[in-house]
């Protein structure tokens, strides 16, 4: 076993095993408070203190938000050559932007009020060039299945307008919904893909916010 894997106590290297895991299943770090639900403690003080022991050590850097621990490159390697809980490496976006997640929306509110907003996580910058003040939308529901489910997370890019057939994120009264978009001459049409969802049709009571630009499924 490498020496610097040897340095961690039990509880260090799980607390580390399970950020491993996190990241390879979701493609993002969890939360200190996930991280003590996992492990079944009630205050999260605990793990900010073997968070901050990992950090001292060199296995991972931290920022003051939410989501921000990356693992440190050396140990990324070291630990992809290392046998047990490491069979592959892992690496972290290298230049990434913290985005807004959207988990449920306040009425009257902007949907990326503060009120509305989940924990953020990482996005490489790749993914939001020409994307100001993108966001994550959590979907709640089956009406754009088979090709939106239900807990899928869609990158929102921030727009008042669209074009016909658009998968878009529009407010009607104080709900957001996913749609596609059609516009016709005295009414606007938002369509599901799931033929067991009727129509919505208005006139003036939507707000559009954005259309969808790439999805995000947990496997």
């Amino acid at each position: 076993m490498n020496r610097k894997v040897r340095e961690l106590t039990d509880r260090q290297r799980q607390v580390l095993d399970h950020i491993v895991q996190v990241l390879r299943e979701q493609g993002f770090p969890p939360t200190v408070r996930e991280i003590a639900d996992h492990f079944g403690m009630k205050s999260a003080f605990g793990i900010q203190r073997h968070l901050a022991a990992l950090q001292k050590k060199g296995f991972l850097h931290r920022e003051p938000a939410a989501r921000a621990i990356t693992l440190s490159p050396t140990v990324l390697d070291t630990l992809a050559h290392t046998e047990g809980s490491y069979p592959m490496p892992l690496s972290a976006p290298v230049n990434a932007h913290l985005v807004p997640v959207v988990g449920r929306v306040a009425a009257g509110l902007p949907i990326t009020a503060e009120q509305n907003l989940e924990d953020p996580i990482p996005l490489p910058d790749e993914w939001l060039q020409g994307r100001e003040g993108a966001f994550l939308l959590k979907v709640k529901g089956d009406s754009m299945a088979p090709g939106i489910e239900d807990g899928d997370m869609l990158l929102i890019q921030p727009q008042t307008t669209a074009e016909n057939g658009t998968i878009v994120v529009a407010i009607i009264d104080g709900e957001a919904t996913v749609k596609r978009f059609f516009r016709h001459i005295q009414k606007v049409v938002l369509r599901a893909d799931n033929p067991a969802y009727e129509d919505i049709v208005t006139n003036t009571d939507l707000r559009l916010c954005g259309k969808v630009v790439s999805l995000i499924r947990h496997f």
